[in-house]
């Protein structure tokens, strides 16, 4: 995980013998890349959600987006996103568990 933002950053990945990556940033700025993704690699895809307030951050959280959470993953599940990596990050690092209501 971290800076795939290619189909051929993915190809690369999977030759070197990775067997699952993950997708952050490009999930929301790319959709379509997801899915292409997900067609090719199955269940081999994940997508990292990071949010604070419901709403999803990007770029190692320093930027806030617009979008739900929510509704994002909806959509990604859709598409046939299968593994999802949900970080709340008001509560990362606080040693207060899972927003458990937000899962």
């Amino acid at each position: 995980g971290g800076g795939l933002r290619s189909l051929s950053n993915l190809e690369d990945a999977f030759a070197a013998g990775i067997s699952r990556t993950i997708l952050g940033t490009v999930a929301l700025q790319d959709p379509a890349l997801v899915a292409a993704a997900v067609a090719r690699w199955g269940d081999a895809i994940a997508v990292g959600l990071d949010a604070r307030d419901g709403k999803l951050a990007t770029r190692g959280w320093l930027d806030q987006a617009d979008a739900l959470v929510g509704e994002v993953a909806q959509a990604l599940a859709s598409a046939g996103v299968q593994h999802f990596i949900f970080t709340d990050i008001r509560r990362d690092g606080t040693l207060s568990g899972p927003n458990l209501d937000t899962l």
